[in-house]
């Protein structure tokens, strides 16, 4: 612009009248009841949304990405085997009907029973006298 010349006072250039807003038909944006805009009037085409970082550009002709490896499974440990039975001794055999029980060892002394004697009564407790006079005698 610079080498173009300047321009006369009272003509319009093309960035001047373009860059000034008419006064002629008012805009939706300040009149909310008005009639719709100018049909002549596009309105800017949508831009189409930006891809997001966390998601990257479908590419043709690739494979589909494969999924993460799983978790290793945590193997059980094997379980132990249960220990062998024990082999069990066989009963001794049963005494006969015509023997008789066995009597205890000779070492250890059974003590008699005591016999059981009444508990000794006990003696009556006096109620404490309480600290008064002795009584006056009737002689005196």
């Amino acid at each position: 612009m610079a080498s173009s010349p300047s321009p006369s006072p009272g003509t319009a250039t093309p960035a001047t009248a373009a860059a000034a807003p008419s006064t002629a038909t008012p805009t939706p944006a300040t009149q909310p009841n008005a009639t719709p805009a100018d049909p002549s009037i596009t309105p800017p085409a949508a831009s189409p949304p930006l891809p997001s970082a966390a998601t990257p550009p479908p590419q043709p002709d690739s494979p589909p990405p494969s999924p993460p490896p799983a978790p290793p499974v945590a193997v059980p440990p094997p379980a132990t085997a249960p220990p062998p039975p024990v082999p069990v001794a066989s009963p001794p055999p049963t005494p006969s009907a015509t023997l008789p029980p066995p009597s205890p060892p000779a070492s250890v002394p059974v003590p008699p029973t005591p016999a059981t004697t009444p508990p000794k009564p006990s003696p009556v407790q006096q109620p404490p006298v309480a600290a008064s006079p002795p009584p006056s005698s009737p002689a005196d």
